[in-house]
């Protein structure tokens, strides 16, 4: 049966899943590259495609055909490719983090999303952002971190939360300030934490109080680098060096 009309229950309701005001354990993506990319680790709830469906069935729970106009309004693209499916979230399990990666208030969707990226590739095991960062499951996060999300659990805390996850699974932590040593004069000790802060704001009281400050070294008439930059090169050289 083909969808034609934005008032569908069913339209209506992977709108609301895109723009994460329902069903947060869902996500929605567009497009085969980031469907295959997705279909390695999680599960397919709904795909949704323009064409007719023949030969082999997708992989999913429920499958949707709509008009390119519905894709449009599903996608909030001018011009979408011709599917996009609905995932679930896993609730993984995060025991035994040797090096953990915590987002202290970032705002920016497409720093959440460089980072998520670069956290992938520098083989974090795991990422927690704080409860007034940005989602890193919206549609900007998503496209920066280029499907990176999927391949790293991320959790979304409470500042208790993460100072009790801290505490129970004794972590070293390290915070990337301004006003902390020179990276290359710390020693950093799995297990541990790295905290990196909104730029604009800095670091959070907790994380000051519980963390060793480092610092990049850059020239002195810059401010600051960029969040997504500071962590990056962060994690390269805590891996450099283990």
């Amino acid at each position: 049966m083909l969808i034609t009309r934005a008032s569908n229950p069913r339209i209506k309701k992977i709108g609301k899943i895109r723009q994460r005001k329902s069903e947060k354990n869902k996500v929605l993506l567009v497009g085969t590259k980031a469907i295959k990319t997705a279909q390695k680790k999680l599960p397919m709830d709904t795909y949704i495609t323009t064409k007719k469906i023949g030969g082999r069935r997708p992989k999913a729970k429920k499958v949707l055909v709509v008009t390119k106009e519905i894709m449009k309004k599903i996608t909030n693209v001018k011009s979408p490719q011709d599917v996009a499916a609905i995932f679930e979230l896993p609730d993984e399990k995060i025991k035994g983090s040797k090096y953990v990666l915590i987002l202290d208030n970032i705002s920016d969707p497409g720093n959440m999303g460089t980072v998520i990226r670069s956290a992938n590739a520098f083989q974090f095991d795991l990422i927690i952002c704080s409860k007034h960062s940005t989602d890193p499951y919206s549609e900007k996060a998503l496209s920066a971190a280029k499907g990176s999300t999927f391949f790293i659990p991320i959790k979304i805390f409470t500042e208790e939360e993460i100072l009790d996850f801290i505490d129970e699974n004794n972590l070293n932590v390290y915070l990337a300030h301004i006003k902390g040593k020179p990276i290359d004069k710390v020693e950093f000790e799995p297990p541990l934490a790295l905290i990196i802060s909104n730029e604009a704001h800095g670091p959070s009281g907790w994380a000051k109080n519980i963390a060793k400050q480092f610092t990049i070294p850059i020239k002195k008439d810059i401010d600051s680098l960029n969040a997504a930059i500071a962590a990056s090169i962060s994690m390269y050289e805590i891996k450099k060096i283990r």
